[in-house]
């Protein structure tokens, strides 16, 4: 004992002080490891507070995903039913302009082509008109104005259809065969007054 003693008062230490060396190491030894377990803890707890997280996430998608085509859905036939009701609007106005543009040579007894909306209800997506493209009888140039005028109404739609152009090349075929007959016309009076101005310049010498 006396030893020890000795040994431990040549390091610098007494018997008292190496015992509360060993008292401060065994404090120091259980608060790291409160520690450890204290932070081992709020990592467990971080974790399972993520993973909560991620599960109400995943469960808010999910939830989206089932509106989310009902949505979309509803958007696109409301959409639908939008451009349905502008093209039978342009149908009328198209109507409207081609009866002005063509007088009495368009018939207003028109025929309408419908198509069914995803409501239900029907919209006219096309107008077909009926022209009179008949020539005048034995007026040329009163022809070709009429057919001038059918080829305007004709073509007086935003959008002609198939028989609107067809309308429009039948107009231009008997305008031509009119300028043709005016031609003749013109050409027969001409000779007529050729022949008959020398006789009459004689005539009038004499």
């Amino acid at each position: 004992m006396v030893e020890a003693t000795a040994t431990l008062s040549g390091l610098g230490f007494s018997p008292l002080n190496y015992v509360e060396m060993w008292a401060n190491a065994g404090r120091v030894s259980q608060t790291a490891a409160s520690t450890s377990l204290a932070r081992t803890n709020t990592t467990s707890a971080m974790a399972s507070a993520a993973a909560g997280n991620a599960s109400t996430s995943s469960a808010s998608r999910d939830a989206s995903s089932l509106f989310a085509p009902v949505e979309d859905m509803t958007l696109q036939v409301e959409l639908q039913i939008a451009r349905l009701k502008a093209a039978a609007q342009q149908a009328l106005r198209n109507r409207a302009a081609q009866l002005a543009a063509g007088g009495g040579y368009v018939n207003g007894g028109s025929s309408y082509a419908y198509t069914i909306g995803p409501d239900g209800q029907l919209y006219a997506m096309g107008v077909t008109l009926s022209y009179d493209t008949a020539p005048i009888a034995d007026d040329p140039q009163a022809t070709i104005e009429k057919m001038r005028q059918v080829r305007a109404a004709a073509l007086a739609s935003s959008s002609p259809s198939a028989s609107d152009f067809a309308a429009a090349a039948t107009a231009t075929q008997v305008e031509l065969q009119a300028r043709l007959e005016l031609a003749r016309q013109l050409a027969e009076q001409y000779a007529v007054a050729t022949t008959s101005a020398p006789g009459s310049l004689f005539e009038a010498q004499a």
